[in-house]
């Protein structure tokens, strides 16, 4: 590998269902956490990081329904 990669994280204009369709929608990255590798991921952190958070812990860290990474 050569150079670095990095993370890109927006909000959907919706609530998780939206969110989720949205990624669900997507072609190209693969569904999942980080790997470690240099494969192009998708993950919703409400579901797949942050599933066992309540959702006062989440709005404390800034992990919104509708956030992607």
């Amino acid at each position: 590998m050569r150079g670095y990669g990095g993370v890109v994280s927006f909000e959907i204009a919706g609530d998780l269902q939206a969110t989720s369709r949205f990624i669900d929608s997507l072609k190209i990255p693969y569904i999942a956490p980080s790997l470690g590798g240099c494969e192009s991921l998708v993950e919703q952190p409400t579901i797949i990081s942050y599933w066992d958070q309540s959702s006062e812990e989440r709005a404390r860290l800034g992990i919104k329904d509708n956030l992607v990474r």
